[in-house]
């Protein structure tokens, strides 16, 4: 059996060309090629990576005009190692949340420890290009929307599992200092700084994949 590990960053309100292009911009440094595609979808349907698409424009067409006025999309990315289905929502006018999936591509009962790696290395490309305020997730993370004020709080307490911390994580490092993260998240997560984000995997999912 197979589970979708998702990562939702909070951006900042871009729009949705721009945020393709920062994403594409992003991704193509870590070696992914984008789809033949983009879907528009409804906000109704978010996060979007299984929703019934509206309209189906090239990819190309995107830096044409092709998708202003849309409030949400989707679309694939493609590399040598693995596939990220990512969706964008623009729901109020302060903020967007991207939504980064792994297509799947985590088997359950033998999971492996390069594709969390190469995940969460393509996640931080894209969060340093759209200068996002930090992400969550986690194996079939159920959530709808990520609102900037919700960071890093989240990360800690896991919205759709109160009580329980969520399973991946990333924070600015210029929102928080070494010893600030550490004292309150050293004890659950594996912290580590990567491109202008700490990014934290709770112990426990970490050893999943060990």
């Amino acid at each position: 059996m197979a589970r979708d590990l998702t990562l939702i960053l909070s951006a900042p309100p871009l729009a949705l060309v721009d945020a393709v292009y920062f994403i594409e911009r992003g991704l193509a440094q870590a070696g992914y090629r984008h789809g033949p595609a983009i879907s528009r979808i409804d906000l109704s349907d978010m996060p979007g990576l299984s929703a019934h698409t509206e309209m189906d424009v090239p990819f190309v067409a995107s830096q044409q005009g092709g998708i202003a006025g849309w409030l949400a999309l989707t679309m694939e990315f493609f590399s040598d190692t693995s596939t990220l289905d990512i969706s964008v929502a623009r729901w109020e006018q302060n903020y967007i949340n991207i939504y980064i999936d792994t297509n799947a591509s985590i088997p359950w009962h033998k999971p492996h420890a390069g594709q969390l790696n190469i995940f969460v290395l393509a996640a931080i490309h894209i969060a340093r290009s759209v200068r996002a305020f930090g992400g969550v997730g986690g194996l079939e993370f159920d959530l709808n929307k990520i609102t900037p004020d919700m960071l890093p709080a989240a990360i800690l307490n896991n919205p759709a599992n109160p009580g329980f911390p969520s399973e991946v994580g990333l924070i600015p490092i210029a929102a928080m200092a070494e010893d600030a993260v550490h004292a309150v998240a050293g004890s659950t997560f594996k912290i580590e700084p990567q491109d202008g984000y700490w990014s934290l995997l709770a112990n426990d999912f970490v050893r999943l994949f060990v």
